[in-house]
């Protein structure tokens, strides 16, 4: 045991540090931002924030997220050709005007287009500097210094906090966001030069990749996040206060999934072959399924205690929604880092044909149960 470590000392230690980076906001995120938010709005102003919130989410996974990771991807072409870095900045221009554009229309759209020049200047200074901080921050997994890492989601949490006062105040949620960003922004282009290179026009054989993953992404993260965007307009505030309230548990299984993907796509990128031996795979599989089973226990019984004493208003609704829920994050977190794989040694177009039949899916169900059948939030 002791010489495995040694040996895996430094993605042991790669990992932690990306396990605490991610877990410090999300942790701040699940736990106490959006239970504030919630304990000081009606359930129709907390379903509206849920909703949008998640337009941002989604614009910055569908635009800015794939455009990282191809730019991890491409780290050895980058170092040998410096207008690559350029062509991928002309692409990030290209991508944050198209989260902005997108975001606001779908930010009038859940405000029942009631225009406030306010709520688009704080939604695009959100996406803005969600954008910068998401894009750039990568430069931090290219050198693997994870270190840095954690110092940058810790000032978001510090800007967070700062938020939250300004919050407390006014009522204005996004100023938590824009001041928590601000700061991880700030950080992020002091410590890093990617974003140095001016950007050109100059095509360098990867808009079609950087589509393909955007519209595999668009894809996927339909039934991730417009689960929320789909219930409100459909069922209202309410409902989506309450499946919030129950996907509590989702966040806390995404802490320890989100971190091993980056870790294990930092690493990857480096190999150009991944090969696993029977033996291996005979020890793993039944090491895995136990350890699934003891992971839903504990986040099954950690989940309800959360939703009973972060959302007492919707505590005894969303208790039935709990198990299922959790099922189906373990899951899809699962897929998700063998996703990895596929992402690293297969064509970029299987990730759009993988999202597109897990959208089918998703909505063909959600039509029959949810509108058909009459099962509502179930």
């Amino acid at each position: 045991m002791l010489k495995y470590f040694r040996i895996h000392k430094r993605i042991f230690w790669d990992f932690s540090y990306s396990f605490v980076a991610y877990a410090l906001p999300t942790i701040v995120l699940q736990f106490v931002i959006q239970p504030l938010i919630a304990g000081r709005t009606s359930a129709e102003e907390n379903g509206l924030f849920v909703a949008i919130f998640n337009v941002i989410k989604l614009m910055v996974s569908v635009f800015i997220s794939p455009l990282a990771n191809l730019r991890l991807l491409k780290k050895q072409e980058c170092e040998k050709n410096g207008f690559i870095n350029s062509f991928f900045n002309h692409l990030f221009l290209i991508a944050v005007f198209c989260s902005i554009l997108l975001g606001s229309m779908l930010n009038e759209l859940y405000r029942d287009f009631v225009f406030r020049i306010s709520d688009t200047v704080l939604l695009s200074s959100i996406l803005i500097l969600m954008s910068i901080h998401d894009y750039f921050m990568v430069e931090f997994r290219l050198i693997l210094n994870y270190r840095k890492i954690v110092v940058d989601n810790c000032l978001i949490i510090l800007g967070y906090g700062i938020g939250i006062l300004l919050f407390i105040k006014t009522g204005i949620w996004e100023l938590i966001f824009v001041f928590g960003y601000l700061l991880g922004s700030i950080y992020v282009l002091l410590n890093t030069n990617l974003w140095k290179s001016i950007p050109r026009k100059k095509s360098v054989g990867i808009t079609k990749q950087y589509v393909e993953l955007s519209a595999s992404n668009m894809l996927g993260l339909t039934s991730v996040y417009c689960d929320r965007l789909i219930i409100y307009p459909v069922l209202g505030g309410f409902e989506v206060s309450v499946y919030n309230a129950a996907a509590v548990v989702s966040k806390a299984i995404s802490v320890v999934g989100v971190p091993l993907k980056n870790v294990l796509l930092s690493y990857i990128v480096n190999h150009n072959g991944l090969v696993i031996s029977k033996k291996s795979l005979k020890k793993f599989v039944p090491i895995s399924i136990f350890a699934v089973m003891i992971v839903f226990a504990i986040i099954l019984g950690i989940s309800v205690m959360a939703c009973r004493l972060l959302y007492p208003q919707y505590a005894t609704v969303a208790l039935p929604f709990i198990p299922i829920i959790t099922i189906a994050v373990m899951v899809q977190t699962f897929a998700e880092i063998l996703n990895i794989v596929l992402l690293r040694f297969t064509a970029t177009k299987l990730q759009t044909i993988i999202s597109s039949i897990k959208l089918s899916v998703y909505l063909i169900a959600a039509f029959i149960l949810a509108i058909v059948a009459d099962a509502g939030l179930m």
